[in-house]
């Protein structure tokens, strides 16, 4: 009768450690498993995923857990290796981050990822997955700011042509690398700022054209920021004046520090005819304080050429033909003719006034 109590004792505080979700989380982070892929036909190759993670708003001391999926679909079996990499803004306005450090502190931020349960390599089958625990502890005192790391795959595959067997001694080999864009944010005082490089903007603008107003943004601060920028155009008429919004999506551009942006702004409904005075405004995010605003050069809009030459060919051909007319001989007589028959016309009246003036005194 006493082992049926402890019995049940032992299954309840057994169930209560399998609900834990910190126990849970331990154990999914200590054994990493590799699964068959399901479903046929994918694309030969390695894949990691994700490929970029939600910024995170983290404090000194934080223990931050993330999970890789390495994916091989080629024929073969690979070893792979985990790693970790330095990561900055990419002054490619189309690539969000690259690897590398403007400073120091890149290094320092490999000490702070471990791969719990992961050894120095392993192999992982052809057609499986396998999802690799990664754990990032804070320190208690890291400078403020926004931090960025590459958690990061590697495999070596040989080279396409080269006889390992043969020639062990000439072996080439390849190290491709994978990496999942982790960004953590640590609260204090830093110094957001951007910088305008290459505004571009139109001058003259003919009716029937979009143009467009454009601009490199450079992240020089210590914090990632959120691009956006519009323009404003500012009308001799008061109710001619737009605003143009940026492309692309409406929060704006993420950008890492050192990492660049380009902003685009179209003008797609020019009025007819105008002149317009455009200022460019650019902000950083909510809550960074940057705004940068440059007042552009006057933009004039006119009418499409088409219809200037319209305009000027039914003036001139008016005025081309009298002039034809005034040179031709037989019009100059006719134009005499008619001088003389004016002055005729007009000395006949004269003449007239003046009998009948002398008429009316005689009487």
């Amino acid at each position: 009768m006493l082992r049926l109590p402890l019995v049940l004792s032992c299954l309840l505080v057994a169930f209560v450690v399998a609900a834990s979700p910190s126990a849970a989380a331990e154990a999914s982070l200590t054994r990493p498993v590799a699964t068959k892929i399901e479903g046929a036909g994918a694309e030969p190759r390695v894949s990691l995923g994700p490929s970029r993670f939600d910024a995170y708003d983290a404090k000194p001391g934080d223990t931050l857990e993330y999970e890789l999926v390495v994916r091989n679909t080629t024929p073969a079996t690979i070893r792979i290796r985990p790693k970790v990499l330095p990561i900055e803004g990419s002054p490619d306005p189309d690539e969000y981050a690259r690897v590398g450090g403007r400073s120091s502190r890149g290094k320092e931020l490999l000490d702070w990822v471990t791969y719990p349960g992961f050894g120095s390599s392993r192999d992982l089958a052809a057609g499986t997955e396998l999802r690799v625990p990664v754990r990032i502890q804070v320190p208690t005192d890291p400078p403020p700011g926004t931090y960025s790391l590459g958690l990061s795959i590697t495999w070596t595959v040989s080279a396409i042509g080269v006889d390992t067997t043969d020639a062990p001694a000439s072996r080439v080999t390849l190290t491709p690398t994978l990496s999942s864009v982790a960004v953590i944010r640590l609260p204090g005082d830093v110094v957001p700022e951007a910088r305008l490089r290459d505004v571009q903007a139109p001058r003259i603008v003919w009716g029937g054209q979009s143009p467009q107003f454009s601009a490199r943004v450079e992240n020089v601060g210590d914090t990632d920021l959120v691009i956006d920028a519009k323009v404003d155009l500012n009308a001799f008429i008061g109710t001619a004046s737009r605003t143009l919004d940026a492309a692309g999506p409406a929060q704006g551009q993420p950008a890492l520090p050192g990492g660049t942006r380009l902003v685009k702004m179209r003008w797609s409904d020019p009025p007819l005819v105008g002149w317009f005075e455009p200022e460019l405004v650019v902000v950083g995010g909510k809550g960074s304080g940057v705004r940068i605003s440059k007042d552009l050069d006057t933009v004039y809009v006119l009418p499409p050429w088409w219809l200037i030459l319209l305009v000027v060919i039914a003036i001139a051909l008016p005025l081309r033909a009298r002039r034809r007319r005034r040179r031709d001989p037989q019009a100059q007589d006719a134009r005499r003719a008619r001088a003389r028959h004016r002055v005729e016309e007009r000395m006949r009246k004269a003449e007239a006034r003046r009998r009948a003036e002398a008429a009316r005194r005689r009487r």
